[in-house]
């Protein structure tokens, strides 16, 4: 691609790809005609990168867990390093510097029920990104259970005894809210203490739900 630009010392080339690199050279033309090329230079274009994609934060105990996906377009530059930002409800943000090829952080040493806020930037040559969108966790010491527990109390021999059976079925749970009859099955054990097989459990329900029929 040839351009004529006059009696000038700069050229501003335009509307190029970023991270593709361009080849120059300046020949000098005159009345008598067209001078040797002056040695050949090139470039490469590139604008900061896309703020990185797809923030999470997942609390544990006086720990959090980020995740996180690489920007769209590095804006033709690799990512050199990411920047997370941290702060609380009382504190400022503080600035945790990664390197550009991380896509999770573990955050340790945390307070236990307290909420921290996240945000992050992706670097490259050119500059740092826009930030991602604000993420929040609070970690915390005793973890959620898998699946509601429901307190039931048992009659065994003219005992009551009182026994946590976590309810992975929501038919289950329906009827225990309904005080509904559930059948179940409690192995001989110490007053203190029973179990619960919760295969017998649904076993024990479908005879239940035949007998109200």
């Amino acid at each position: 691609m040839f351009a004529s630009i006059g009696n000038v010392t700069a050229y501003n080339s335009t509307s190029l790809t970023n991270g593709q690199s361009y080849y120059y050279k300046v020949t000098a033309v005159n009345a008598i005609g067209v001078g040797a090329n002056a040695t050949e230079v090139s470039g490469t274009p590139a604008s900061v990168p896309n703020a990185p994609r797809n923030l999470t934060a997942t609390p544990g105990n006086t720990q959090i867990v980020l995740n996180w996906l690489s920007p769209a377009s590095d804006g033709g530059s690799p990512v050199t390093s990411y920047w997370i930002y941290r702060w609380t409800a009382s504190s400022y943000p503080k600035a945790i510097i990664l390197p550009g090829n991380m896509t999770m952080y573990h955050d340790t040493g945390l307070m236990n029920g307290v909420t921290y806020f996240y945000k992050i930037a992706a670097e490259n040559s050119i500059g740092t990104s826009a930030n991602s969108t604000i993420v929040n966790a609070t970690p915390s010491a005793v973890l959620p259970h898998r699946y509601p527990i429901l307190v039931l109390d048992i009659i065994v021999i003219g005992m009551s005894l009182g026994v946590a059976i976590p309810v992975s079925y929501n038919r289950y749970k329906q009827r225990l809210l309904h005080k509904k009859p559930v059948m179940v099955e409690v192995s001989a054990q110490p007053r203190s203490t029973a179990s619960v097989d919760e295969k017998k459990l649904l076993e024990s329900d479908k005879r239940a739900r035949r007998y109200a029929r």
